[in-house]
């Protein structure tokens, strides 16, 4: 029994982590797709003329690193026909967060009269989990 609820719970694990992901909101023109995307971080970077054909925002969970949402970011400029991307903002917000009163379970029973619920027992004390997004402000550039 405690074999099959381990498994139940790591494939419900997975497949939470499975729904992550990097959502790109843009706003602006659309070009022939480009091979290539360069990317900055400050205009003085950049040392071609260009015009700016769209706006970008970025969110995506925590767990998610710097170098797969640069990843994501270029995929979908480079489907845009942008030839760079300007990183305006790069920032870990607080989104929502999980408090826990450390009253753990030592049973549940779904098919309980009235509906599943938790037989628990008192630990004590409260905890609060925060919940973080990174918000990433970009613009896609192209070159004249």
């Amino acid at each position: 029994m405690n074999t099959c609820r381990l498994t139940f719970i790591i494939l419900g694990i997975l497949f939470l982590a499975g729904c992550a992901s990097i959502d790109v909101t843009y706003i602006g023109e659309t070009f022939a797709p480009t091979p290539y995307a360069e990317i900055f971080f400050q205009k003085s970077d950049i040392h071609k003329q260009y015009e700016v054909i769209g706006k970008a925002i970025v969110r995506a969970p925590e767990s998610f690193s710097g170098a797969e949402i640069q990843k994501k970011l270029q995929k979908v400029a480079c489907e845009k026909g942008a030839n760079a991307v300007l990183i305006n903002l790069y920032k870990q917000i607080k989104v929502g967060a999980n408090s826990f009163n450390n009253n753990f379970a030592n049973g549940y029973n779904p098919w309980a009269e009235g509906g599943p619920y938790w037989n628990s027992y008192s630990c004590g004390g409260n905890s609060v989990e925060y919940i973080y997004e990174i918000l990433v402000k970009a613009e896609f550039l192209r070159y004249k």
